[in-house]
């Protein structure tokens, strides 16, 4: 994964970033597409394997972990 600095800041990000709007509850979702939580852990801990780090992501990562205990 490559790596870069968020715009001055002393952020390191990886170039590809993954948005999780679409994940969480079908039922309370804004959209037909909206993915429950198994099928959502399965992308997000695929996204952490593969080097994703931006600071929208780390939250929904926390957020998961959080729901999951």
């Amino acid at each position: 994964m490559n790596y870069t600095k968020l715009g001055n800041s002393d952020l390191n990000v990886s170039r590809i970033c993954m948005g999780c709007m679409g994940f969480g509850d079908p039922s309370r979702g804004r959209h037909s597409r909206t993915l429950d939580q198994e099928h959502s852990g399965e992308i997000i801990k695929q996204g952490l394997e593969s080097g994703i780090r931006n600071p929208g992501f780390k939250n929904n990562v926390r957020i998961w972990r959080d729901f999951e205990e």
